[in-house]
């Protein structure tokens, strides 16, 4: 079974299919071709030192294919969330820019990309969020001053009215 497949199918369990799309893209800072390394448990834009195949993909800017409102951006891209991010530096600066981020944060794969945890956090803020990390086995959110036990974890990122 495809990963298309599986999301069409949750989308319509969901009762979401009328209003989301699935689009055959990697989300960069920049279009173009890309490598991509697809493994059993990480597959990325940068190499997992596992990858059992590579494949060539396109890669969009976000502010190239989104139209219209949106109001929650969830990022799990394996280390590329802070390139996806500045490929929709459009769509943030917009008047209504999404309310809501959620944005995984795992910093070996950031440091694979060329990038790191505290870039990834001071580009959030800059952008004008409030970010918070998700403590899932507490069911919280928790200050990025508490530190988090788990090699990644998803940032809650929330802009002020």
């Amino acid at each position: 079974m495809s990963v298309h497949s599986v999301l069409s199918a949750n989308l319509e369990i969901n009762g979401v299919a009328d209003r989301v799309s699935i689009l055959p893209f990697a989300l960069g800072g920049r279009t173009g071709k890309a490598r991509f390394y697809v493994s059993g448990d990480t597959s990325s834009l940068f190499d997992p030192r596992n990858a059992a195949a590579r494949v060539e993909i396109d890669v969009v800017r976000a502010d190239e294919v989104v139209g219209g409102q949106v109001d929650v951006v969830k990022l799990d891209v394996e280390g590329s969330e802070l390139a996806a991010l500045r490929g929709m530096e459009g769509l943030l600066r917009r008047n209504h820019a999404p309310r809501a981020l959620f944005v995984e944060c795992h910093p070996e794969l950031l440091e694979r990309a060329g990038a790191s945890r505290d870039e990834l956090l001071d580009w959030l803020r800059a952008a004008g969020y409030d970010v918070k990390w998700i403590d899932e086995a507490n069911r919280r959110t928790a200050p990025l001053s508490e530190p988090w036990g788990e090699h990644y974890v998803n940032l809650r990122c929330l802009r002020g009215s």
